[in-house]
């Protein structure tokens, strides 16, 4: 909408589900610099600290590094798509994501982390 009438089109990239270390390198930050045993917090970053322990390997669907392997920009095509799908999970979520209710859909999501 920004960008209407500029004549710059905007196609947005849906990776889908990459392998990273993002995870375990957050845990490894989170238990650095805060205080988890002594924080008034203590009970809700254990809970939270559980929920990232057990979603720290890559769903099984993930590809490894950007995950946009195959795509390349193309400058001027007269054909602009509005989104691309790199991967069989990536389809399979959008599919999803237009056929159900918001909450539904990102409860799913979360549980397949």
């Amino acid at each position: 909408m920004e960008l209407a009438g500029s004549g710059i089109e905007v196609s947005l990239i849906e990776p889908g589900p990459i392998a990273s270390k993002f995870t375990t390198n957050a845990i490894a930050y989170i238990e650095r610099f805060i205080d988890l045993k002594n924080s008034v917090h203590r009970v809700e970053y254990e809970r939270q600290m559980r929920r990232l322990r057990a979603r720290a390997n890559p769903p099984r669907q993930a590809r490894p590094g950007c995950g946009l392997c195959g795509f390349e920009a193309r400058a001027g095509s007269k054909e602009t798509q509005t989104a691309l799908y790199c991967n069989k999970a990536a389809r399979q979520g959008a599919l999803l994501k237009k056929l159900l209710p918001a909450a539904l859909f990102y409860r799913i999501i979360g549980r397949l982390g």
